[in-house]
Formats: structure tokens, C-alpha cells, sequence
């Protein structure tokens, strides 16, 4: 039985059970049913404690910045396989699928055809997932399992004056399990593309009288993804994962805490390389993680936290190009609460991020090269009154690979009215600066080799010196709360970003050989709007929406090298809309998002690459589950899923290397105990 009628046999199935357990609903008392979708309801969920925007525990309806929490019950609930698929719901997020495992995802702006994110800071239990070469993270590379998250804090927008480079666009933070969390579990999952997984999580309290927990996860996954455009079946873009580690709390006492980690990710990927062309890329990563966290409560009015982590990543490029990265980073955050006039909460810290690279002389034209990046930050955060929170700070960070503008300053204001405690209405101004990466700077990047010719490259990329930091003014006026009796949560913003000094590629001529080169002189304005919604119609069902629109206005000036000029403008659509529904121990979620056709955002900005427009498409999910208990067995549980994805027509294809994303099913069992 081919997937197609296996897909519709599972849409029959689900639509059967609801219809026929709808009536059921409407007859017994709400007692017999889940009292609550979500381990949250939408007022606690207003008011869960987040760490993200400030360092530090703040309820999330006293957030500034923009910012989208992704729960553990939305994790659990959203049938994603791979990470990225998590974020399908965070308004404005641009999501694209290169091939069967690699996406393009940004923020506010159409990913640049690459599995990379290069103007969005993602950190892993407070590490920096950051390739100081492209100056972005490689998605496959998260040294994390999707069951072993606890939540991901999502800024949209600028990320404030609490992080280094790149936080510009998003701030994504990745937060684990904590080793207290005595949720242990094994799963199994299989399906379509040959996939197949199998993780475990296990946590133990060693002594009985020391308050030290250590838990510790494995996770291996494998798929044969995607066929590509126009070739044959046996064409498969290959990915092969394993990731493991462990993590230790130690509580010396209630208000003195450290956290160790380890955690290691080793993955092969075969893909199908640059648009157009047959031939494979076979491509290895390990990314290792290191880190220690120590916190100290001091009094009511004083409490620190001192965070370190070394990372060392390994990748061979094309089977042949070998890159070593190494980078250590040192924090320390003071946060110091008094009131004067009103309440004030005081916090300031200091980072030292270092980066080396060692890397074959074929990758670059320097083989080793490093990085430092010194950098202060205070933020003021002052109430005077209950209902009135103004914020202003600033950061100052001096890069080492910047070579006429050391000390880069980035101020941040923002003022916040809270109507009553359910709502807030912000609005924010702030200046950041996205730090010029190795690549940008010195690289001489064989990317397509002559496929028979020793020593000749058809393509190739090549970095300037002089390349400055790109400047980011953003500006937002936001509103976050909860209407019509407390049923409905609104999260809007309208937004604008003002890109100087915008980095571009410039190509003198559209066929082979040439050389891409690096240019410094562009701009890119950014406005537009986002909601997203979730109204509970019933205490078992929810309804979700979300709606996004983004202007492009881009003016990347070639003039000063005598070369062309373009001026382009251009604008995205994204729709999503979905539900989510319990009855007894079934769980039924299903969610549609639809990005409207635009010109890519790369070949915009790039000289000569010709007019090319994404095409606009769906993407889908449905998920039913059932959650048993196991005789005999007390205290262990478990639940089954089927999962199908992209159900809803023919194949098509997301971005810009020609993979057709086709229906996708698969299935799976997690134990608990």
C-alpha cells in the first residue's frame, strides 16, 4: 500500500473518530473530559515565568520584546521530527524546506536558501550555537533531542542588549530538561523516507542525603529524504544523527545553584549540492558542548549568575575540506533591586566571546584565523507605578575581526502600560549591530569544484577585509493580552527594521566559472505586521491562527565599484491556521500554513542572479494520539502517534534547490516511568 493510501485511509480514520466523539462530548459532564488542553491555561500561560528577554525570571506579560514560547505540551503535541519543524507557529517565522532534512528559517525575512541562520542567535541551555565562519547556526548540528526540551523562548526582532552578535533579527533559546525531572521515557518512531528513530531520557538522584541529579539522553534518527527535481528514485539526500549528554544540578543550598552539561551531536549528510547540478554532497559535522552555569541568590535584593562553555566542531565540506572551530565564551550577569521613585531592578554584566578556526588552506585563503569579542552591558528596568514599566540599557562590544569601528554601541529603550494584569501595550526602539563573520572577512571558498578538471573551480567565494558590521534600527509598537472573557489570546505587533551598511553578494555574470564577492555598501527597510490568536471554544478545544506580512524594500548600491545598481522592492503573505481537540485519552491536533509566492531575498540583493520568485504553497500537519496505561506496571504510562504531513495535494517545492517536497507519514510509541 503506497503512502497516498495510507494517508487517506489516516484522514478517514481521524475525521471518523471526531465526528464521532463530538456528540459524545456535548452529552457528559466536562469532569469526564480533560479539564484543559494545555498543561497551562491562557491566563497562566500569560504570567509563566521566562528568562529569556531579561536574564532573568520575569513574567511573560512583562516582556518588551516580541516573543513566542513554545511549551512542552506544544512540543509534544506538534509531531515534529526535526527541531525546526517546531517552529511552524511562531508568527513570522519564514520556514522553507531545502531538501528532506535541511530548512531555511529566519525571522522577518526569506531565508537565504541555505540550512543556516545568519542574523538569528540560537543558544542551547544558554550556549551559543554560532559558526564563526558563516556567523550563523546549523540547524542539524543542535546538540539537543526534541524530548529532552523543556521550552524554547522565541524573540522575534531585535534581541536586546543581554546578547553578542547576531541577535539581531531573533534571539531563539533552547532550554532542556532540568536533572531534576524524573521523566524518564523511551520512543521508537518509523515511517515514510525510511525513517527511523529512537531516543531515551533518564535522570537519577545518586546519593540520597546530597541534593545532586544527574540526567542523561541519546537520540538517533536517519531518513532518505527528498527525490530530487528531475532525477532518479535512487537519488536520495541522506541523513544520519546521533546526539548524547548528560546534565548535572548540584543545589548547595536554596539559593546557591550549578549546572554542568555535556552534549555531543555527530551527523552525515548526503545531499543533492547546489541547484541544477547532480552531483552529491557528502558532508560530516560534530559539535561538542561543554558548559557550567552557577547562580547565587544573595538577598531579596542581590543574585548573580557566572555561565561558561567551550564548543568544539569538527566539518568535512565536500568530502574534502576540513574545518575546525573552537570557541569559549565567559558571562556574568549582577542583577541588583531596589526602589527609588517607584521599584527599580538594576543589571549589568560583562562577556568575553573567542573564536578560532583551523581550516584546510582549499576552504580559505587563511588557513587560521580567530576572533574576540569584549563586551558590557547595563540595562535599567524602573516601575513607577504598577501599571508602567520603562526599560533603557545599552551594550558595547569590541570585535577583533572589525577593522575601522572597534567599540560598536547598542542602546535599547522601551516602554510598557499594563491595563490591568492581563494585558500590556509596548513599545520598543532599539540599535543592533550584526558582527562581520570570518567568511565575510578573509574567505576564499571553493563551492562548486570542476566536476573533471584537477585544480579548477567553476564557482568560487571570496570575503574583503574591509567589509564593516551591518546596523539594524528597529522599531515596534506591540500588544499582548487576553479579550472576550479571558477566551481569546492576542499576541500583535506592527514592526519596522532599517538594515545600513547591508552585506551583500555580488556576482558578475550568471554562467560558470565565476567568483562571488563580498560588498558593504547596501540597505534593506523591513515593515510589517504580525498576530497570532488562540481562542478556547471549548475546555477541550482550541482554535489557532496566526497571520504575518513583511515589505521588502531593498536598495543594494553597487555604484561605488562601478558596477550596478538595483532597487528592488517585494512583500510575503503567511497564513496559519489550525485546532487542537482532547477527549479522554485521544489527542487530535492539526495545523496549515500558507507563504505566498516572493522574489528571493538573496538574488535580490546579488548583481547578476536573474529574477527568481518562490513560488507560494501549503505545508501541513495531523496528528492523533492515545495516551494508556500499562497494567501491571505503576507508575508507567505511554502514548501512540500517527503523524502525516503535506497530505493535502501533489508534491512541490519549497525553496531554491529543486527538491520536491512530497506526503509524508509516520508513527511512533514513547514509554514513560
Amino acid at each position: 500500500m503506497n503512502v497516498q493510501k495510507l494517508v487517506s485511509l489516516f484522514l478517514a480514520y481521524s475525521m471518523m473518530l471526531i465526528s464521532f466523539y463530538m456528540p459524545i462530548c456535548a452529552v457528559y459532564p466536562e469532569e469526564d473530559i480533560l479539564s484543559s488542553l494545555d498543561e497551562f491555561t491562557l491566563e497562566e500561560l500569560l504570567n509563566m515565568p521566562v528568562t529569556t528577554a531579561a536574564g532573568r525570571e520575569q513574567n511573560y506579560i512583562e516582556v518588551t520584546n516580541a516573543m513566542t514560547v513554545i511549551t512542552r505540551e506544544d512540543i509534544e503535541r506538534s509531531g515534529a521530527r526535526q527541531i525546526q519543524e517546531l517552529f511552524y507557529r511562531v508568527p513570522g517565522m519564514h520556514i522553507r524546506r531545502l531538501d528532506g532534512h535541511l530548512f531555511g528559517m529566519d525571522i522577518r525575512r526569506n531565508p537565504t536558501g541555505e540550512a543556516v541562520a545568519i542574523d538569528m542567535l540560537v543558544l542551547v541551555d544558554g550556549v551559543v550555537v554560532f559558526n564563526p565562519i558563516i556567523n550563523g547556526t546549523i540547524w542539524t548540528s543542535l546538540p539537543v533531542s526534541i524530548d529532552e526540551i523543556e521550552r524554547i523562548e522565541v524573540i522575534r526582532g531585535a534581541g536586546g542588549v543581554l546578547y553578542s552578535a547576531n541577535g539581531v533579527l531573533g534571539v531563539v533559546n533552547i532550554i532542556t530538561k532540568s536533572a531534576k525531572d524524573s521523566g524518564n521515557y523511551v520512543s521508537f518512531e518509523g515511517g515514510s523516507q525510511t525513517y527511523g528513530a529512537a531516543s531515551g531520557g533518564f535522570g537519577v538522584q545518586p546519593f540520597k542525603d546530597v541534593d545532586l541529579f544527574i540526567r542523561s539522553f541519546y537520540q538517533f534518527d536517519r531518513d532518505n529524504g527528498y527525490r530530487k527535481k528531475g532525477t532518479s528514485r535512487n537519488f536520495h539526500d541522506d541523513l544520519r544523527r546521533h546526539v548524547f549528554g548528560f546534565r548535572a544540578d548540584m543545589d548547595f543550598s536554596p539559593d546557591t545553584k550549578l549546572t554542568a552539561l555535556f552534549k555531543r551531536n555527530d551527523h552525515d549528510i548526503t545531499s543533492g549540492g547546489i541547484s541544477g547540478f547532480n552531483t552529491q554532497l557528502r558532508q560530516h559535522y560534530s559539535d561538542t558542548h561543554v558548559s557550567t552555569s552557577l547562580s547565587h541568590r544573595h538577598n531579596e535584593y542581590y543574585d548573580f549568575t557566572v555561565d561558561s562553555w567551550f564548543k568544539h566542531t569538527e566539518a568535512s565540506f565536500f568530502a574534502t575540506n576540513d574545518v575546525i572551530i573552537d570557541s569559549l565564551d565567559f558571562k556574568t550577569q549582577h542583577n541588583l533591586s531596589f526602589d527609588f521613585l517607584g521599584k527599580n531592578i538594576l543589571s549589568a554584566g560583562t562577556e568575553l566571546l573567542m573564536n578560532w578556526s583551523d581550516n584546510e588552506p582549499n576552504v580559505t585563503v587563511t588557513s587560521k584565523d580567530s576572533q574576540r569579542i569584549a563586551s558590557v552591558f547595563v540595562q535599567e528596568e524602573y516601575r513607577p507605578i504598577e501599571s508602567l514599566i520603562f526599560t533603557a540599557g545599552f551594550r558595547m562590544d569590541d570585535n577583533t575581526n572589525v577593522q575601522h569601528q572597534r567599540a560598536a554601541w547598542q542602546p535599547r529603550f522601551s516602554a510598557m502600560y499594563l491595563p490591568d494584569k492581563n494585558q500590556s501595550i509596548r513599545f520598543v526602539v532599539s540599535r543592533m549591530i550584526r558582527q562581520t563573520s570570518f567568511g565575510e572577512k578573509d574567505v576564499f571558498a571553493v563551492i562548486i569544484p570542476h566536476p573533471t578538471i584537477p585544480n579548477v573551480s567553476l564557482l568560487t567565494s571570496r570575503g574583503d577585509e574591509d567589509i564593516n558590521p551591518e546596523t539594524y534600527w528597529s522599531y515596534e509598537v506591540g500588544y499582548r493580552g487576553l479579550l472576550l472573557e479571558d477566551k481569546l489570546n492576542v499576541d500583535a505587533l506592527v514592526f519596522l527594521t532599517d538594515i545600513n551598511e547591508l552585506v551583500s553578494l555580488y556576482s558578475p555574470s550568471e554562467t560558470l566559472p565565476t567568483t562571488v564577492d563580498f560588498t558593504n555598501n547596501g540597505r534593506l527597510k523591513m515593515y510589517g505586521f504580525e498576530t497570532a490568536l488562540e481562542y478556547e471554544l471549548y475546555n477541550n478545544l482550541f482554535l489557532l491562527a496566526d497571520y504575518s506580512f513583511v515589505n521588502f524594500d531593498v536598495d543594494a548600491d553597487f555604484d561605488s565599484n562601478g558596477l550596478q545598481r538595483i532597487d528592488k522592492k517585494t512583500f510575503q503573505h503567511i497564513i496559519g491556521f489550525g485546532g487542537r481537540y482532547t477527549w479522554g485519552n485521544f489527542n487530535f491536533d492539526a495545523y496549515v500554513k500558507y507563504f505566498s509566492e516572493t522574489d528571493h531575498i538573496a538574488n535580490i540583493i546579488v548583481s547578476g542572479s536573474g529574477d527568481r520568485s518562490l513560488e507560494d504553497f501549503f505545508t501541513s500537519m495531523f496528528r492523533v494520539s492515545y495516551e494508556f496505561k500499562i497494567p501491571g506496571r505503576q507508575g508507567m504510562d505511554g502514548e501512540v502517534e500517527i503523524v502525516a504531513r503535506d497530505v493535502h495535494g501533489s508534491r512541490h517545492i519549497e525553496d531554491v534547490r529543486d527538491y520536491f517536497v512530497s506526503p509524508q507519514l509516520w508513527g511512533g510509541v514513547k514509554i514513560k516511568f
